[in-house]
């Protein structure tokens, strides 16, 4: 219920979530990273507005209302990395401060950039230069979704991929959440759980082996 809340209030038509504060029974199994053949199905079938939305989400980990609200003049260097600010939404809906991400741009969300036009001060927008909003994006998205035949993934299933292959590198705890920016290690373990748990067997059986 909580959930379904808090996309009504992406959509605007809640103000607050009522169970906001309630104590859950249970994480959960939470959302499912989309495989490489859905990746690629749905990068064959989508262009315009669902493929930019699709691609910001894949490379920055973050929620597609965050992602609209990402702008050209955010793009900024720090040491020579260039990277994107945000300010995630959902923290300040809860009555706390959001924080402030900087996220560095990798060569695959730089080359789909460079193929954007700026027709706005955000990065998605309308061609009458208005932001794309929330209720135009979710349509976009669903329709490439539905004519790539990945409809058994969601986009926000995206900051797991984003968890899973920040994990399957090595990245700590620390790390994976300076990019999706959950507040726990908790949750950030439970979005790249299947990756975190791969490279931890690893190292162990490593160990195992050499001893």
């Amino acid at each position: 219920y909580s959930v379904l809340c808090e996309h009504a209030i992406d959509l605007g038509w809640l103000k607050m979530n009522p169970a906001k504060g309630v104590k859950m029974t249970a994480l959960g199994e939470g959302w499912e990273p989309w495989p490489q053949g859905a990746l690629d199905a749905y990068r064959a079938h989508a262009a315009g507005d669902a493929r930019l939305i699709f691609e910001l989400c894949y490379w920055t980990g973050q929620r597609i209302g965050d992602v609209l609200k990402m702008r050209w003049d955010a793009i900024l260097s720090d040491g020579g990395v260039e990277g994107i600010t945000l300010r995630q939404g959902k923290a300040g809906r809860s009555g706390k401060r959001a924080d402030v991400l900087w996220i560095p741009i990798l060569p695959g969300l730089r080359a789909v950039l460079d193929a954007t036009p700026k027709t706005g001060l955000t990065i998605i927008a309308q061609k009458n230069s208005k932001p794309l909003s929330y209720r135009q994006a979710s349509y976009a998205v669903q329709v490439a979704r539905e004519a790539s035949g990945t409809l058994d993934y969601v986009l926000h299933g995206l900051r797991a991929n984003a968890a899973s292959e920040l994990y399957e590198v090595g990245c700590t705890d620390p790390q994976v959440q300076s990019i999706t920016g959950h507040k726990s290690a908790v949750m950030a373990r439970k979005y790249g759980r299947g990756a975190r748990q791969k490279t931890l067997a690893k190292a162990a059986m490593e160990k195992r082996g050499g001893s």
